[in-house]
């Protein structure tokens, strides 16, 4: 991050934590519900004891939720309001009086975060740089399979219906009455979420298939940890089936940061800073793997850290086209250091 940037603006936490309680209670509900109405066409009851038990099992989250979950929430943004800094307060922190963004105390409060740490990232020797970069964030591979899961999950529940309905329509034909109508306009929004599912896992999948087309990549830096106005080299190469083309790369920073409301914590992600290091308008030769170029890390960037409330992380962005159409993309770790 760099210094001079303003924090991002906390968000009412305990109201948005209640909106995800409900949501989430909300969505087990609409589980449970569409179970047991799925067992109630599977042992062929009547044709409205589906959908009734499915609203009554909607309306008896409802009545559970306003007597055990708004009435805390309340208590909590009560709470929170009286809690609230005072004007002085913010104007001393936009001032520069007070602790950075995230921290949980504004000018004077006896309960300081611990000190900030330094990240522990662990670099291997590289092939033709010093080190070689872990690559950040989840595995393609990991995210597909989760997708399937859910994706199964999901449409094996609704396909239950799926199939009462189609077997009784093979047999009498076109619905046809207000509860067979009911029935298709209660189904419908499942089936829609079930083909969004569907799209996800697509979409997942063939980000999944590009890496195993592109293999591993190799991405390496002559210089770490990295120091704010300190210059290092940087080495991209590929091992894999099919090259990586229009090849660009960039230095970023992202800052994270927890706010307290009451007893609710609410995290915000942004990306502060991003400075290109690779890029194929400004240098048409380097358009594919390996390449090498140097970059500098500005001196006004702020360094790595990790606190509770606060996280400053750094990595190299790379990005390109395989087969010259399909992207692709993917985050390396890097540590910037105090000078």
């Amino acid at each position: 991050m760099l210094e001079d940037d303003a924090p991002p603006e906390p968000a009412p936490r305990p109201l948005a934590r209640t909106i995800g309680r409900l949501v989430a209670g909300f969505l087990v509900a609409v589980f449970i519900g569409f179970a047991l109405a799925a067992v109630a066409f599977v042992a062929n009851a009547p044709v409205w004891v589906g959908p009734l038990v499915f609203l009554v099992t909607i309306a008896g989250y409802f009545l559970i939720a306003a007597v055990i979950i708004l009435p805390p929430a309340l208590r909590q943004m009560r709470e929170a309001v009286r809690n609230a800094p005072s004007p002085e307060s913010v104007a001393a922190a936009t001032a520069g009086e007070s602790v950075s963004a995230g921290a949980t105390t504004i000018a004077g409060d006896p309960r300081p975060d611990p000190a900030p740490t330094m990240p522990d990232l662990t670099t291997t020797p590289g092939k033709v740089l010093a080190h070689q970069l872990p690559r950040a964030g989840m595995n393609a591979a990991v995210q597909f399979g989760c997708a399937i899961f859910v994706a199964l999950f999901w449409n094996g529940i609704v396909s239950v219906f799926v199939y009462q309905f189609v077997s009784k329509w093979a047999r009498g034909g076109f619905p046809n009455g207000i509860f067979n109508w009911l029935q298709v306009l209660f189904l419908l929004p499942f089936v829609v979420v079930g083909l969004f599912l569907l799209l996800a896992v697509i979409s997942l999948g063939l980000r999944w298939l590009i890496t195993l087309m592109v293999g591993k990549l190799e991405v390496e830096v002559s210089v770490h940890p990295l120091t704010p106005g300190g210059s290092s080299s940087l080495h991209i190469a590929q091992r894999g089936l099919f090259g990586i083309g229009r090849v660009n790369a960039a230095l970023v920073c992202t800052e994270s940061a927890t706010y307290t409301a009451g007893t609710s914590r609410s995290t915000a992600t942004r990306e502060v800073f991003a400075q290109p290091v690779i890029d194929p308008e400004e240098n048409p030769d380097a358009t594919g793997l390996p390449v090498a170029m140097d970059f500098r890390v500005p001196i006004e960037a702020m360094h790595s850290f990790e606190a509770p409330n606060n996280t400053i992380a750094w990595a190299i962005r790379v990005k390109g086209r395989v087969m010259g159409l399909l992207p692709f993309g993917d985050d390396y770790s890097v540590v910037v250091v105090a000078q």
